[in-house]
């Protein structure tokens, strides 16, 4: 007897952090309550945009005493609030400690391309009272880096507009527009931004006003009566509005477009069952079950690719956006459960892939994007991230991605469209990242903004010697050599199959070749290790660090050393959840 293992309801866990509640490129990231102060890490951001950095809500000018709150889905937040009646002696309670908890604020959100509030008011006694119910909120259109570090470098103009659309709705409407006249390296020219958010009240059981930054309700409860009103927050981002789908109490789903595809493929994903016996192996595959969940609680929505492939973010709240070596890996990781991510992955780096050479970009032809952002000092060209390729570890994975496409589907005319993406990858490789021609691939950067180091440790401090000094470039890593091989090693395969069987002989060689010179140059005879990678004078970079793991997963490890480098990597300083 077996059967699915099913997510348990609720888990709940205290908190005294930031909350983060998101679903495509939406994030509400809030204090613990749920309201935002205001605060750095908090806001709505929608298109890596803080659409709202102040909003929380006040009974007759105090806020309510925070009781509880939850995540219900990744995309849905429920939380409730208390507060006392002010006119209990008024009503003949000479003792009024006894209702000081009988005034419910609850607060029901969702989120999409905006969000969805629905805000519910309870009387629970024996006394009608009478209440000020009030929304501080307010917008900055700041950029992540600027709210991080308190430094504005946006000039833009922000106007707030509040109206009565004659309908029986209001309008809080801000309305961001900016420019900026940039030359960088070549690129010149005047970059423009306009965002905006509609905040509207709908359904109210009494009419708001607006004054110095708060919506007021003036509000009468009967005994034991509730009043209701939504607040809908419908962003604009350039000249599209975009649309705001959730209804009312859309906590569990609804007829969302969103919901409808998560859906679709959490129920089309692979499920895990296990006998029905407390084991380990129930416990596994409940965790299998929650990385479901997860995994499509990522979902760039903006960026399907028709109706059987979809990109996921690299993360939430900083990194939702579409990254190239984040989206390979994660979607090369999860073929077991889905091809659908490496499908719309693949399919949108190809969009992407780089066309000229661009330094300010660290673009060339057949490079793959490292990251395509959205923020405002992207999009107004401060920086090159709006579309950044100093990123090598995706364009020497991309082959690797699609061989594994191949060995988990053998569908050849689903790997053919991504054959030549990936080999415009190799021949970028070949062409722009092995500097000397020595047959090792490294990398330089050559933005003035660009990223210091490019391989899978993107930190500026990450290469380092054993003695702290930093490598300088051009470099190439140990896992930067890992993923070449394996690319021209698995995609040789698929050539093969599809009868290039001159060019899958070349790569095959290729392949057998650089792990030879690999295990000669990178092996560290004293320390029973791998090299970190090899500097501009190919001396090795002799620190030790987690990066020779992907050499032992691609494989290019000598059989004969694998032993001693999967040791070293067990040891303490290693495996300590940080690598």
């Amino acid at each position: 007897m077996s059967s699915e293992v099913r997510d348990s309801l609720i888990h709940l866990r205290p908190r005294d952090h930031t909350t983060y509640c998101g679903m495509g490129r939406t994030v509400m990231a809030a204090a613990p309550d749920g309201f935002l102060y205001g605060r750095s890490d908090e806001g709505l951001w929608i298109y890596q945009t803080r659409m709202l950095s102040k909003y929380r809500w006040l009974i007759n000018g105090k806020q309510p005493e925070y009781s509880a709150a939850s995540p219900v889905e990744q995309h849905s937040w429920l939380g409730y609030y208390i507060a006392p009646l002010e006119n209990c002696e008024d009503a003949g309670f000479p003792d009024c400690s006894a209702l000081q908890q009988t005034l419910e604020l609850r607060l029901t959100r969702s989120l999409g391309e905006g969000m969805h509030e629905d805000v519910d008011l309870a009387n629970h006694t024996q006394i009608s009272t009478r209440l000020k119910l009030e929304l501080d909120v307010d917008s900055d259109f700041a950029d992540p880096k600027e709210a991080q570090d308190g430094n504005r470098l946006q000039k833009g103009r922000l106007t707030r507009r509040w109206h009565d659309d004659g309908g029986g709705a209001w309008e809080l409407e801000f309305d961001y527009r900016a420019e900026h006249a940039y030359d960088h390296q070549g690129e010149k020219g005047i970059a423009r931004l306009h965002r905006g958010l509609k905040l509207r009240i709908e359904n109210a059981g009494s009419s708001p006003r607006f004054h110095d930054g708060k919506i007021a309700f003036e509000i009468e409860l009967p005994p034991h009566g509730t009043w209701h009103a939504c607040v809908l927050c419908q962003a604009q981002v350039e000249d599209n509005p975009l649309p705001l789908e959730h209804g009312c109490y859309a906590i569990h789903g609804g007829e969302h477009e969103w919901e409808r595809k998560r859906e679709l493929f959490l129920r089309g994903a692979t499920r895990f069952a296990v006998p029905e016996e407390k084991t380990l192996a129930a416990d596994f595959a409940r965790i299998l079950q929650r990385s479901r969940r997860d995994l499509i609680g990522l979902r760039l929505f903006d960026q399907d690719q028709g109706q059987q492939g979809w990109v996921p973010a690299a993360g939430l709240p900083t990194y939702v956006g579409l990254f190239g070596r984040d989206s390979l890996a994660s979607s090369w990781e999860s073929l077991m459960l889905s091809a659908e991510m490496a499908r719309g992955s693949m399919a949108a780096l190809a969009r992407y892939q780089g066309r000229k050479v661009d330094e300010w970009r660290d673009e060339q032809p057949g490079c793959f994007p490292h990251e395509l952002h959205t923020n405002p000092l992207s999009v107004l060209n401060f920086d090159p991230h709006a579309r950044y390729y100093g990123g090598i570890t995706g364009s020497l994975y991309y082959p690797t991605v699609v061989a594994g496409l191949w060995h988990w589907t053998g569908d050849k005319d689903l790997v053919r469209p991504f054959v030549e993406p990936a080999l415009r990858g190799l021949r970028w490789a070949e062409k722009f990242s092995d500097f000397d021609r020595d047959g090792f691939y490294e990398y330089m950067t050559l933005s003035e903004q660009g990223e210091k180091n490019q391989g899978w440790k993107d930190s500026d401090d990450a290469i380092v010697y054993r003695d702290g000094r930093q490598a300088q470039d051009p470099l190439g890593t140990c896992e930067m050599q890992a993923f070449a091989y394996a690319s021209k090693l698995h995609f040789s395969e698929v050539l093969w199959w599809l009868g290039e069987t001159d060019l899958a002989k070349k790569l095959y060689g290729e392949s057998q070749e650089l792990r030879q010179r690999f295990n000669e140059k990178f092996w560290m005879e004293d320390e029973g290790y791998l090299a970190m990678g090899l500097d501009m004078n190919k001396r090795q970079i002799d620190s030790v660090g987690s990066d020779p793991g992907h050499c032992l997963v691609s494989g290019i490890v000598d059989e004969s050393l694998v032993p001693r480098v999967a040791h070293r990597l067990m040891q303490p300083d290693l495996f300590s959840g940080w690598g």
